[in-house]
């Protein structure tokens, strides 16, 4: 399975996941993924974070039922996961730029505000969609400061007195490059 059909595949878990608390750390957990890797994966795909894409996704979804029924702002909130109206009403107006009361009214909302479920057609036509193996990079010498410090895990000392002895110095260091000096 290549990058573009994982991300679809987690793309079908939120779209029928979207009137529920699931969280882009279940999806991850659900695919074998470490959360952070998933999130890059997604987002270099999709072009959206995980969360941004669930997000737009449910007030999309919302809206629909928004004008469509004379359900309560609370209901709607309730039943798209959100924790409350407020939670709701702030996701709203980050995607939308309007409340819901002010779109009820409405009776339409802009569709180029709207964001429809990604398909495979959809990700063809992404220029950037990654199915490509990682690129090694040689990078040039680097050098790094710090305190020499060697533990021989065989003696029967822990690791304590070594790390104790390793703050010491360290404080040492940074009393005395404060005050100008050197050792």
């Amino acid at each position: 399975m290549n990058n573009r059909e994982l991300i679809l595949s987690s793309i079908q878990i939120i779209e029928n996941n979207l009137r529920s608390k699931i969280s882009v750390l279940d999806i991850s957990k659900e695919l074998g993924f470490s959360f952070y890797y998933y999130c890059r994966l997604f987002k270099s795909i999709t072009g959206y974070s995980p969360k941004s894409y669930m997000l737009a996704r449910k007030i999309t979804e919302s809206i629909k039922e928004l004008i469509e029924t004379d359900k309560r702002i609370i209901d709607l909130a309730l039943e798209f996961g959100f924790g409350s109206s407020e939670a709701y009403t702030r996701a709203f107006y980050k995607i939308i730029n309007k409340n819901p009361s002010e779109i009820r009214k409405e009776g339409n909302i802009n569709r180029q505000l709207l964001l429809e479920p990604i398909s495979d057609d959809k990700l063809k036509k992404i220029e950037h969609a990654l199915d490509k193996e990682p690129e090694v990079a040689s990078l040039g010498e680097i050098k790094l400061v710090g305190i020499p410090f060697y533990h021989d895990l065989s003696m029967a000392n822990d690791m304590k007195s070594g790390f104790l002895q390793l703050t010491i110095s360290y404080q040492v260091i940074l009393i005395l490059s404060i005050m100008g000096m050197s050792i």
